[in-house]
């Protein structure tokens, strides 16, 4: 075990035995034409490579045979194959360990292949480091293996490459706080992924594409910028956008209950097939719960979330949102700003919440309650409860079939005479006639029943039966005229 300096340039192979530490000097290089730069030869302790100069070849740069190695690199170091390259590959198969740490420049010289390359399927861990470059722009840098251990990529420099391989049974962890240009980010971790970014992660092409691991949890915690989609596939995955850190593209979430929470500015997520939490936080969002029971957090901007298939509990917080419940008994709070809220075909609770708002039921019986705010209320389909709050709200029927008849009309619960509005305009081809408690003598008519309990029944006669299609309760109201709805 010692340490050799390298004397004077070198065209051959140069074999590193016996754990030594041998150190290329900054006006030194190493030029090999029809074989192998370095070989790091196995040993009892761990071979060290220096390079403060230059290391080439038209093979392999650095062949990685021992079980154990270091590499650092402050000077150059590439493969000028003309295709299918590789500038370090490790050989060894099992329980092997390699730590490369570069400042200066690895490259694959603009030719295809691999300016890091792992064994298939056996146990190799890596721990890179980078505060210098990586240019892999044609090729592929695999960090791990497939049956590798735990990897660690950390990089503060510049990498470019048009495949970056994160694998192995163990962890897999990747810290970028500087540039990455990475047309395809494949994490073939089979335990979790963890991917700390604030720098930048972007392609030629302006999107890059990031796969992670099938099964486990993975962590992606953003305060930089990603240019590009991100797809989760399985696990019980989180993604965050933190402070300004921004996606400019979609996160899927896919398989497993995943987290997804955005940042300042505008996020799009999806949450794939199971319970998923989506929190917006500034910026229009796009929020998409698709299968599954799921909670969606809009919070500030004007934003769109859509709980899809599920029983969903969608809250819109403060801007203008729109808020789709779709397939299942879902629960949509509008909060603050004027918001749009359709449950869609299940029984759902819409709660519009401060600003003027537009409430749509849907199908199936629903709860609507305008709360604050002078809004629309359409409870749509089935037997349907509709509150608008203490403001001037109006309460649109569209069709009879909305009304619906005796056991089954919908009931507005808070109407206040000279205040609020009944829309009937749509119900009939002309203008309806308002005829008070008189009983129907033509179509096109309505009239009003008060009870003796307080309430009101609104009924609409719409052909020549003289008996209702339609009906309407209002509680604890009686004395309605004509000015209480637009016929």
């Amino acid at each position: 075990m010692a340490t050799i300096f390298q004397t004077g340039n070198v065209t051959s192979t140069v074999t590193v035995s016996n754990g030594d530490r041998y150190v290329v000097s900054g006006s030194q290089f190493i030029a090999v034409s029809g074989g192998d730069g370095v070989v790091l030869a196995d040993a009892p302790t761990a071979p060290q490579l220096v390079n403060m100069g230059s290391i080439s070849a038209d093979q392999t740069g650095v062949v990685v045979q021992a079980t154990q190695a270091v590499i650092t690199n402050y000077g150059t170091m590439t493969s000028f194959a003309p295709y299918n390259n590789t500038v370090i590959q490790m050989t060894q198969t099992q329980n092997s360990l390699v730590q490369i740490n570069n400042h200066g420049t690895i490259s694959l010289g603009g030719s295809s292949g691999y300016l890091l390359q792992m064994p298939y399927d056996y146990r190799v861990e890596v721990r890179l480091l980078n505060t210098g470059t990586l240019d892999a722009e044609r090729g592929s840098i695999l960090v791990g293996s497939f049956g590798s251990d735990d990897n660690t990529f950390i990089n503060s420099g510049t990498v470019h490459a048009a495949l970056l391989v994160m694998s192995g049974w163990g962890n897999s962890t990747l810290v970028n706080t500087g540039e990455m240009v990475v047309r395809w980010l494949d994490v073939q971790a089979q335990s979790a992924f963890l991917f700390v970014n604030h720098g930048t992660l972007t392609d030629t092409d302006g999107d890059v594409y990031i796969t992670t691991s099938r099964y486990e949890p993975d962590q992606i915690a953003n305060s930089g910028t990603i240019f590009g989609s991100i797809d989760l596939l399985g696990g019980d995955d989180r993604v965050e956008n933190i402070g300004t850190g921004i996606v400019h593209g979609a996160v899927y979430g896919k398989s497993g209950s995943d987290t997804l929470v955005g940042g300042a500015f505008r996020d799009e997520f999806y949450g794939g097939t199971e319970n998923d939490v989506l929190v917006g936080r500034g910026g229009d969002d796009v929020l998409n719960g698709e299968g599954g029971d799921d909670m969606i957090l809009a919070g500030d901007g004007d934003d769109s979330a859509t709980g899809d298939i599920g029983a969903d509990t969608i809250n819109g917080g403060a801007g203008n949102d729109t808020l789709l419940g779709g397939a299942r008994e879902d629960v949509l709070v509008g909060q603050d700003g004027a918001d749009l809220l359709d449950g869609g075909t299940e029984n759902d609770t819409l709660d519009g919440g401060s600003g003027n708002d537009t409430l749509l039921g849907g199908g199936a019986n629903d709860v609507l309650r305008g709360q604050e705010g002078r809004d629309v209320l359409q409870g749509g389909n089935g037997l349907d409860f509709l509150s608008g709050g203490p403001d001037a709200d109006v309460f649109v029927f569209g069709t009879t079939i909305e009304m619906g008849i005796g056991a089954l009309r919908d009931q507005i619960l808070d109407f206040e005479k000279g205040l609020d509005l009944i829309d009937l305009s749509a119900l009939y081809a002309g203008p309806l006639t308002f005829v008070g408690t008189a009983p129907f003598s033509g179509a096109g008519q309505v009239r009003v029943a008060e009870q003796p309990t307080g309430s009101t029944i609104v009924q609409i006669n719409m052909d020549a039966d003289m008996q209702p299609e339609a009906e309407l309760r209002l509680a604890d109201v009686h004395g309605l005229d004509a000015g209480d709805f637009i016929l």
